[in-house]
């Protein structure tokens, strides 16, 4: 009784799983092609051991049966939240499980290490590797390409980039009071696909050996015209510490794009009727 309500419920769930995958819509066509095959080859051994064409199943193999459903329906989970079909990968899996156990456990270890692996550069982790924390500051007021740019290049030096967002007070003494407030300087800067972790009110005005370490920060990277201005270390009031340890690094500065002169655009394209204006 116990053995015919599990395969009831086996052949019940199949078919509401089959059903679901045919209504799928037309753009997901290669994803309804993939999960139908993959459920079609799983199938098929039931099928012959229903019709007594194989013996029954060994406990490796219900296990195998289901490490493949597991990868099946782990990929379906992803390939939803990112808006993309099914891998070609899996579809193919689905038909080399038909094969040894071995080839089946060596085709699960590999794709769920793809994975893992993918999530953890997209997520900026490094994976069996050393970290190496970068750190970069400024402004980022009206963050643009250029900024995003220096996120980039500055991640090369490492494998994780802490980026110092200046508050409000340092920012205009720096420069000028920025336009945007320090907690929307600091969203936009944490929103970049560059960035590990933003660190808020970081200091302007010269990087102490208590904040390289509170931090972990292994490498230091800044702007070339920084050395430019000041070939001398001992004469630069911003990165006289990282450049007299060593682990400072110039980044190449963007010459078509900065704040001022998104600023000066924004200016210049107000009507002439406002610019005489008082207000």
């Amino acid at each position: 009784m116990g053995a015919e309500l599990v395969r009831t419920s086996y052949i019940i769930t199949y078919v509401l799983a089959v059903t679901k995958c045919l209504l799928l819509h037309k753009p997901h066509g290669w994803s309804k092609f993939g999960i139908l095959l993959g459920l079609l080859m799983r199938s098929g051994p039931a099928v012959l051991i229903h019709f007594g064409l194989a013996t029954d199943f060994s406990v490796l193999d219900v296990i195998c049966d289901g490490l493949f459903m597991a990868v099946l329906t782990s990929d379906v989970a992803l390939a939803k939240m990112a808006g993309r079909e099914i891998h070609p990968w899996v579809v193919l899996m689905s038909t080399a499980t038909l094969f040894s156990h071995g080839v089946i456990l060596s085709l699960c270890l590999v794709y769920y290490i793809a994975v893992f692996g993918d999530l953890c550069n997209y997520q900026n982790m490094p994976l069996l590797t050393v970290c190496r924390n970068v750190y970069c500051d400024g402004v980022y007021d009206l963050c643009h390409i250029g900024h995003k740019n220096a996120f980039r290049e500055a991640l090369r030096f490492g494998n994780r980039l802490y980026v110092g967002v200046v508050g409000d007070e340092d920012a205009s003494h720096y420069k000028r009071p920025p336009i945007m407030t320090a907690k929307e300087r600091c969203d936009e800067v944490e929103a970049c696909k560059s960035v590990t972790k933003v660190i808020p009110n970081s200091p302007c005005f010269g990087l102490t050996q208590e904040f390289l370490d509170q931090h972990q920060i292994h490498v230091v990277a800044f702007g070339e015209e920084y050395e430019e201005r000041f070939p001398d270390p001992d004469d630069d009031p911003y990165y006289r510490l990282p450049r007299k340890m060593g682990i400072a690094r110039t980044l190449p500065r963007t010459q078509t794009l900065s704040t001022s002169d998104l600023i000066r655009r924004i200016q210049a394209a107000r009507p002439a009727s406002q610019k005489k204006s008082p207000t």
